[in-house]
């Protein structure tokens, strides 16, 4: 499926479970407002998988984060891979599961912007991204470092000194994953040990005496 005509989302958008239209290579703005209808068909019960869509404009992108906010549904576009500021902006919402595990780069400014998401925020494909964009990434509760392979003590800190924040903040332990890391420094480990909540290194690979036995007591 190449395209998609306004009639035809409306139609689909009163399913409600997943709708996958991988095929579908770009979304104009009269058919995402389509899909959406200002949240009142597509509900939390939906999932919209577009990741045939690689370009997005801010107008379509505000039709779905307007349906994000309403609905706290799902979307996810991983044939987008640069997200601009504006579309960042376009796609706020304060609930529902946003995935773009397509983008690679990811610049401070957008980083800041998705760093107020207010849902589940995905972005696993980040390469490289800069200490202060993960440091703003990491003010959205929803968010988890799932791209950081390496961690160095200055990063761990920022990353527990923000969720440590959004825990207080919201009345509930933090959490800290990072699913991708398999080695932690001594000195990362200490400033991890500080985290006032729940910690997932799910693919910790070898650790140190010193980091397996040191730190971690006080929090135990």
């Amino acid at each position: 499926m190449g395209s998609v005509d306004t009639q035809s989302a409306r139609e689909l958008a009163r399913f409600r479970g997943v709708v996958r239209l991988d095929g579908l290579l770009k979304l104009p703005d009269p058919v995402a407002e389509a899909f959406v209808d200002n949240g009142k068909r597509l509900s939390d019960k939906t999932s919209l998988v577009l990741d045939g869509v690689d370009t997005l404009g801010d107008t379509a992108a505000g039709s779905l984060g307007r349906w994000l906010d309403e609905s706290g549904g799902a979307l996810q576009m991983n044939g987008l891979i640069d997200l601009p500021v504006s579309t960042a902006k376009a796609l706020q919402a304060t609930k529902g599961k946003l995935t773009l595990n397509g983008v690679t780069r990811l610049n401070d400014a957008a980083a800041e912007v998705l760093g107020q998401f207010g849902g589940i925020l995905e972005l696993d494909g980040l390469v490289s991204p800069s200490f202060h964009a993960l440091e703003l990434l990491a003010r959205c509760r929803g968010w988890q470092p799932t791209c950081v392979i390496k961690l160095t003590p200055e990063l761990t800190r920022a990353f527990v000194s923000e969720k440590a924040k959004l825990g207080e903040r919201d009345g509930e332990p933090a959490l800290l994953c990072l699913p991708n890391l398999r080695q932690v420094s001594v000195e990362a480990a200490k400033e991890l040990a500080k985290l006032p909540g729940r910690l997932e290194l799910i693919k910790l690979e070898s650790a140190s005496r010193e980091v397996a036995v040191g730190p971690w007591h006080a929090s135990i």
